[in-house]
């Protein structure tokens, strides 16, 4: 008699001890998995509502409502300040990106510039430089090695640029002035 007592007391003790083992396990679950308070009502049954880990969903719940003015204005503040910098960091990127951009497009003037079939075009700024710097990388000895079309071409552009030059400087230079006037 005294064996089924125990077996007795001891299946109703572990049967408090599942039922416990089993609200602890579902307000883990629940914790966990962040669900509303309305699920947590319908899984938990009203008996388990009394377990710690039971109370501490329900507590965890109440979140943000439940801190003080202080922590309140930290968590707000500390939100601002991303938000802003997020802000700050995507309009730099775009400045940025901007900016890539009219390189590109400097580069892209760069090139079709130094092609020399645009050498005839007024707009290119860098014909003389271009024109000047190939006639160089020919290293050319004599006039005969100058008979391809293309350093005729280059021959060219260059007295182009030459008259322009000319045209730009004033017709009495400072060195052909006299250094002492004698009167």
């Amino acid at each position: 008699a005294s064996l089924r007592r125990s077996n007795g007391s001891s299946s109703s003790s572990s049967s408090s001890r599942n039922k416990a083992g089993q609200g602890a396990m579902i307000a883990h679950i629940l914790r966990r998995h962040r669900c509303s308070r309305l699920l947590c009502s319908r899984f938990l049954q009203p008996g388990h509502a009394s377990l710690p880990a039971t109370r501490t969903c329900t507590s965890q719940r109440a979140g943000f409502q439940s801190l003080s003015f202080q922590q309140k204005l930290i968590y707000v503040s500390a939100i601002f300040n991303v938000c802003a910098l997020a802000v700050v960091w995507l309009k730099r990127q775009l400045v940025m990106a901007d900016k890539e951009s009219k390189e590109v497009e400097k580069i892209d003037s760069m090139v079709s510039d130094a092609d020399m079939s645009t050498w005839s075009d007024e707009g290119n700024q860098y014909k003389c430089f271009f024109a000047a710097q190939r006639y160089h990388m020919l290293n050319t000895s004599s006039p005969d090695e100058e008979q391809s079309p293309e350093a005729k071409k280059m021959l060219e552009v260059m007295a182009q640029c030459r008259e322009e030059l000319y045209k730009e400087l004033p017709d009495e230079l400072p060195a052909m002035r006299p250094l002492h006037q004698t009167g």
